[in-house]
């Protein structure tokens, strides 16, 4: 079960950040599997992940407040999210393709968002519509429900 939650997991990742082609699933898959030993957490280890992810973090107050707020939840594998965010914040090229990667997916959400709004004139309540505004709207709407279909 485990060795297919890694290969899920993996190809999830790889999907997310869109990545195709290249080295491929399998090799990751192999090197996390190799080394993989399980995570145990110490009091000293996770305070210390806290403090770096609060110090890289533009908002140290907030990201205390959500980790406690989690912690009292007794949220599972806290922790070990913590430990590895930390690590992330001293990969400096990983950080980086995420950066990018976020502001790709933040301009395509953009282009989508504009290209999906559309603009039709709807008379007020209280005027009378004539036929050909009314025949004009019913082609808008028509235009509009079309196209978002």
């Amino acid at each position: 079960m485990s060795e297919f939650r890694i290969h899920h997991d993996v190809n999830e990742l790889l999907s997310l950040l869109r990545i195709h082609g290249g080295d491929g699933a399998e090799i990751y898959i192999d090197l996390l599997q190799k080394n993989r030993t399980p995570y145990v957490t110490t009091t000293v280890s996770a305070h210390s992940a806290k403090v770096k992810i609060a110090e890289f973090s533009r908002t140290p107050e907030d990201f205390l407040k959500k980790y406690d707020e989690l912690k009292s939840k007794n949220t599972r594998n806290l922790d070990p999210l913590v430990y590895l965010l930390s690590k992330l914040t001293e990969d400096k090229e990983t950080l980086q393709y995420l950066q990018q990667n976020a502001k790709e997916r933040a301009e395509l959400a953009a282009t989508a968002m504009a290209s999906s709004t559309t603009t039709f004139s709807v008379p007020t309540t209280a005027s009378k519509m004539s036929m050909q505004e009314l025949e004009e709207l019913r082609k808008q709407l028509g235009s509009v429900t079309t196209g978002s279909t």
